[in-house]
């Protein structure tokens, strides 16, 4: 766990509720920030993952609040990037910008 400023070439980690700076960014959950070339979220399959913010060339997650990349991939939130992928949006591929929020995401399960 990370609760304060976390700085590497690769971070691995359970849940980070600070910072944390790298070339590599994989983790469970991420109420905090990560920035970053590659933030993803290493276990898809778990729903319950907490919403941060990441920025950085390529982010994939499940929840989150905000990302700002090249490509980024989530389920909920605000992205903002070249090309954005948010299957529960109203347009699952845009570019430039995409946006749904939990409340649409469950009601379309």
């Amino acid at each position: 766990d990370n609760n304060g400023l976390a700085a590497g070439i690769f971070n691995l980690g359970v849940r980070n509720n600070g910072v944390k700076l790298g070339i590599v960014n994989l983790f469970e959950e991420n109420p905090g920030i990560f920035i970053g070339v590659l933030n993803c979220k290493v276990f898809p399959h778990r729903a319950e993952t907490l919403s941060g913010t990441s920025v950085g060339i390529v982010n994939i997650s499940i929840k989150n609040t905000f990302q700002l990349g090249i490509y980024n991939q989530a389920e909920s939130g605000l992205q903002i990037g070249l090309l954005n992928h948010n299957p529960n949006a109203a347009i699952p591929w845009l570019p430039f910008f995409n946006y749904s929020s939990d409340t649409e995401d469950k009601k379309q399960k």
